[in-house]
């Protein structure tokens, strides 16, 4: 009996340790959690150039219009435009720079005269699993600031 007992101890420690073992890590990378698709919540502008996102400074996209940016692992993405049943689309190619502080997007293909895709270095202000906000510089009439966006992974 105590043989049995301690034989039994030993294969639940070893079945154990196998269980432990064979748990895949999660990829929590900035391009992995970045990857996937993002509905533009919120968009804003820095009016009293004070560098933070103020609630009076920042406008809710109304459920009518709906902007979405897809990040694939691959480097690829897109942004779509849906409002009223109609949808347009753009391509664009996208790296991460400074240590992934940053993300740089290049539009791809022929440019859509109603829809083209800002090219630039965004800052990622914020990255969660669920939510992101990009910041970067802008200049509107004649003054320079924050321009803050929220997304919201769908």
């Amino acid at each position: 009996m105590k043989n049995t007992t301690k034989l039994l101890i030993v294969l639940l420690a070893a079945f154990s340790l196998t269980a432990t073992s064979c748990k895949k890590k999660k990829d929590d990378s900035v391009k992995a959690r970045l990857s996937g698709k993002w509905k533009l919540m919120q968009t804003g502008m820095d009016a009293n150039n004070n560098s933070i996102m103020e609630p009076s400074e920042v406008v809710s996209i109304p459920d009518t219009l709906a902007l979405f940016t897809t990040y694939q692992s691959d480097g690829t993405g897109s942004l779509s435009l849906e409002f009223m049943g109609a949808s347009i689309s753009s391509g664009f190619t996208w790296s991460l720079l400074n240590n992934d502080a940053d993300v740089n997007i290049k539009a791809t293909g022929s440019a859509n005269p109603l829809f083209t895709i800002s090219e630039g270095t965004f800052h990622i202000h914020s990255l969660t699993s669920a939510d992101l906000i990009t910041r970067d510089t802008a200049t509107i009439d004649s003054v320079s600031g924050y321009a803050w966006n929220v997304f919201k992974k769908q």
